[in-house]
């Protein structure tokens, strides 16, 4: 990579705000609590393996989380889960950090992240490398990766092109020059929503007098990127809620992986994943002998034996 300066946010909303219709309540101490141990365990263990730690971890929380004492676990909880530097903060003290940033540095980088999800531990160089093939703005996001649901993981691929549309999946990234960005409104990953990335960048960057060019727009469909993880009671605004009869639609219909497709070991290299899984054991076990040759090398023996009872 040239000279360049890089400054990079990853941004986590933790229950930033109330969201209506959401089937829990987020001022419960009980459920936060249980909230906190998934971020530890999930995306902050995932950034935590990152290869490329030249990055900033920023929490999006609720105004009362930070004003009432009662939920002054959640900081200290989730700063004993991580040695990288982490910040908890309203959305409006987001804005002054990376408009601050294009100050001092020649491109900014803010990417989104759900506080329950894993990225891959090159995801941070990956999206950083980027830089070099940036015309100014560049949205740069994931969309191969797994499904973790019901101690199952599945395979899982997600983009939609359709009148301009395109949806790229987690650990999504908005990477500015910063000497470009001064001249625009503020921006970052988070705004050109989850399933209209595409249309939305070019849109705003029209009606500010931007030629949107393809280049701007970029996705990695080659890597496993991430595990996108869900829980029986989906985090959505309408909180659907799914067993394990009715599973959720990015998992219907699709296979269970196996220790053939992907082994424990992989996957906490990978991603720093520890969670159980039914159909991928702690351990690949593989019992296969070819026993004709062993009796042929072993014995000089050349007879069939199918006719051996092989007993427990």
């Amino acid at each position: 990579m040239s000279n360049k300066t890089i400054k990079h946010f990853v941004i986590t909303r933790f229950f930033e705000r109330k969201v209506e219709g959401y089937i829990h309540d987020i001022f419960d101490v009980n459920f936060v609590s249980e909230q906190v141990l998934l971020a530890k365990n999930n995306v902050l263990k995932s950034l935590e393996n990152q290869t490329n730690k030249n990055f900033e971890i920023i929490f999006l929380v609720n105004d009362k989380y930070l004003s009432e004492e009662k939920y002054g676990f959640i900081f200290t909880e989730l700063k004993s889960g991580i040695t990288l530097p982490i910040r908890f903060m309203r959305s409006n003290t987001l804005r002054e950090l990376i408009q601050g940033a294009y100050n001092s540095y020649d491109f900014v980088i803010s990417t989104k992240i759900d506080y329950d999800d894993f990225a891959y531990k090159n995801a941070v160089a990956d999206t950083q490398n980027k830089v070099e093939e940036c015309d100014r703005i560049l949205s740069y996001g994931y969309n191969k990766g797994y499904v973790y649901f019901d101690k199952e993981l599945y395979p899982f691929y997600d983009l939609y092109e359709k009148n301009g549309m395109a949806h790229a999946s987690i650990f999504q990234s908005l990477i500015l020059e910063s000497s470009f960005a001064k001249n625009l409104p503020y921006v970052n990953a988070y705004s050109f929503g989850h399933a209209k990335v595409k249309s939305l960048l070019k849109a705003f960057l029209e009606k500010n007098g931007v030629e949107f060019s393809e280049k701007m727009f970029q996705y990695n469909d080659s890597d496993n990127a991430f595990i996108f993880f869900r829980h029986d009671a989906t985090s959505s605004n309408k909180g659907i809620a799914y067993t394990k009869t009715n599973l959720p639609p990015r998992v219907r219909g699709k296979k269970k992986l196996t220790v053939k497709d992907i082994t424990k070991k992989q996957l906490e290299e990978e991603f720093n994943f520890h969670y159980d899984l039914k159909s991928i054991p702690e351990e690949e076990s593989n019992f296969y002998y070819d026993l004709k040759s062993m009796q042929l090398e072993e014995f000089g023996l050349n007879f069939d034996l199918m006719s051996i009872t092989w007993v427990e």
